[in-house]
C-alpha cells in the first residue's frame, strides 16, 4: 500500500490503516480520519485539529479521535501498531498517544512522557505496567525530541508476550514482558489521543498515521516500513 508521498508498508495482517497524508482518509472540513481499509472510522471533537499538511494537533484539553468500533486482541494474540507522532517544544512532560478499551474498564494504555511508558491494564483507578508493578513505574528509555516526527512501532508477540518498541525503525529498540493481570482479558484499540478518567496525562502532540497489523512484525519489516515513509517526515 503506497504512502501519499510514495513508498510501501507492509500489508500482511494489516487491519487499520488512518493516514492524515491521504485525501481518501483525511480531509479540510471533516470531522472524520476514514480507515482506507474500509473497516473503521475515527471521529474528532473541537479541540482535535487536521492540518492540510498531513496531520492531527490534540490540544492536549480534552482532544481525541475515537474509531467507530473496538479493535479486540485476546491475551494470546500477536498484534503490532505504529504511528507517526510529533512532540510540540514545551508541551507538558506527560501525553498520551493511544489508549485501548473504555476508561470504566480493563484496556491497553501507552504512554510516552516523554520517557516511553506502556501499561496494559486499568483496574479499579490503578496502572499496571509491563513490567509487574502496580505502579506507574517500568519506563522505555527512549526520550523523543521535541518539535521532530518520529516513528514508533509497538509488536507484540501474544506465545511470548514480549513487547517491543521500535523508534525510527532500529534507532531504538528494547523488550519488555507483558504481564496481564486479573480481569484484563482482552487488548482493545479505540481512542486516538486524550481519554482518560480524571487525569491530567492527557496528550498534546501531532499524529499523521496510525496503523494496527493483527500480527507480530518483524524488526526487518518496522525498518522497511520507516524507510518507506520518512521522507515524508524529513528525516
Amino acid at each position: 500500500m503506497a504512502f501519499n508521498t510514495g513508498g510501501h508498508i507492509t500489508t500482511d495482517g494489516l487491519v487499520l490503516y488512518y493516514d492524515a497524508g491521504n485525501g481518501k482518509s483525511a480531509k479540510s472540513g471533516s470531522a472524520s480520519w476514514n480507515d482506507l481499509i474500509g473497516n473503521n472510522n475515527a471521529t474528532y471533537d473541537a479541540t482535535t485539529f487536521y492540518n492540510e499538511s498531513g496531520w492531527y494537533y490534540i490540544s492536549g484539553s480534552g482532544g481525541y479521535l475515537s474509531q467507530e468500533n473496538s479493535i479486540l486482541f485476546p491475551s494470546g494474540s500477536s498484534w503490532s501498531f505504529s504511528q507517526w507522532q510529533k512532540k510540540p517544544v514545551g508541551s507538558p512532560s506527560v501525553w498520551k498517544a493511544f489508549c485501548g478499551t473504555n476508561i470504566q474498564g480493563p484496556g491497553g494504555y501507552f504512554y510516552y512522557a516523554p520517557i516511553l511508558r506502556y501499561y496494559q491494564a486499568y483496574i479499579d483507578s490503578t496502572y499496571y505496567g509491563i513490567m509487574g508493578a502496580n505502579t506507574i513505574d517500568g519506563s522505555f528509555t527512549y526520550t523523543p525530541t521535541e518539535g521532530v516526527w518520529f516513528n514508533i512501532t509497538l509488536a507484540y508477540n501474544g506465545d511470548t508476550h514480549g513487547l517491543t518498541v521500535m523508534v525510527n525503525g532500529d534507532e531504538f529498540v528494547q523488550t519488555r514482558t507483558v504481564s496481564w493481570y486479573s480481569g484484563v482479558d482482552n487488548f482493545q484499540f479505540k481512542y486516538v489521543g486524550n481519554y482518560i478518567n480524571g487525569s491530567n496525562k492527557a496528550f498534546q502532540g501531532y499524529i499523521a498515521t496510525h496503523i494496527v497489523w493483527d500480527r507480530e512484525l518483524s524488526a526487518a519489516e518496522v525498518l522497511q516500513n520507516f524507510n518507506s515513509q520518512r521522507a515524508r517526515f524529513g528525516i
